[in-house]
């Protein structure tokens, strides 16, 4: 390796991932190569957002989408794929930070 970058193995700024497989296969899920100018706008937005501030339209759409993602997940509990999807998340995503939905069983955050 020719640079300190190099030898960590970080990508500069301006690479960008060729693949999503090259992306996984790295087991690289920082958000290193984000411009941390970006960063620090979107966490200060955050940070200063109210309640308040948010259109009634956007509340509503919200909580109809997260009521929407956890009866899709309930409803999905006895179909095969999920089993299948559970054992992957236990065999890739090892830890005991996060339950699974429904399961009780543990994974990491990245699993979750």
């Amino acid at each position: 390796p020719n640079t300190a970058q190099e030898e960590s193995g970080e990508r500069a700024p301006s690479e960008s991932w060729k693949t999503m497989s090259e992306m996984l296969d790295s087991k690289d899920f920082s958000l290193k190569w984000l411009d941390p100018s970006v960063e620090e706008k979107v966490i200060d937005w955050a940070l200063s957002l109210k309640y308040e501030d948010i259109p009634e339209g956007v509340v509503a759409e919200t909580k109809r989408a997260i009521l929407d993602t956890i009866g899709t997940a309930l409803g999905a509990q006895k179909l095969a794929i999920t089993e299948i999807v559970n054992n992957f998340v236990k065999t890739a995503f090892p830890g005991d930070s996060c339950q699974v939905w429904f399961t009780g069983e543990m994974t990491s955050a990245l699993g979750a």
